[in-house]
């Protein structure tokens, strides 16, 4: 398993880590399987902040993002004529139970604030059930994703807020 925590802990099973030379080589097979693999990044950053000024009900900021996210996956399934599944870490039983609210309520009802109607994602998606998986079932995707949040996440912000100070890390050479 790719444990992102354990890794940069260097907690087992990634004790080894601990030594320069275990970290330097574990590092350069990282970033040439990452450069090798054949994968796309979609990624969205909610600004909470903002999200409040603009509206006086706002949306939750993880299920809308978890919405704009299926929304771009679903784009993505129509530009390259393929179909596709969600499948994401199973966190907590309410965070879980608020993410299958938003992927069922996509996938059958169409909302004025996306682009694109239940029907597409009812043709583009496999199944009307979101799939979930614990962080101990260790699959591979998850593992991967899991991985590359935080690499995202601060390539988001130096884009957006360039004057902000962020720490420096190997997460600056994975994109």
């Amino acid at each position: 398993p790719l444990h992102r925590n354990e890794i940069l802990k260097c907690t087992p099973p990634f004790n080894k880590l601990k030594d320069d030379n275990w970290r330097s080589s574990f590092n350069r097979d990282w970033l040439n399987n990452l450069n090798n693999w054949n994968f796309t990044i979609t990624s969205v950053l909610i600004d909470k902040k903002k999200l409040l000024k603009k509206y006086s009900k706002p949306f939750n900021p993880y299920r809308f993002g978890f919405a704009l996210l299926m929304e771009r996956y679903l784009i993505f399934l129509q530009q390259n004529n393929a179909k596709g599944d969600i499948m994401v870490e199973s966190i907590s039983k309410t965070h879980d139970k608020n993410l299958k609210k938003t992927y069922s309520y996509l996938y059958f009802n169409d909302m004025p604030q996306f682009k694109l109607s239940c029907k597409e994602f009812q043709q583009y998606f496999t199944s009307c059930e979101l799939k979930m998986k614990k962080k101990n079932m260790c699959v591979c995707g998850l593992e991967l994703s899991d991985m590359l949040v935080s690499a995202m996440k601060k390539k988001i912000l130096k884009e957006y807020y360039p004057d902000k100070e962020l720490k420096c890390s190997f997460d600056d050479n994975v994109l």
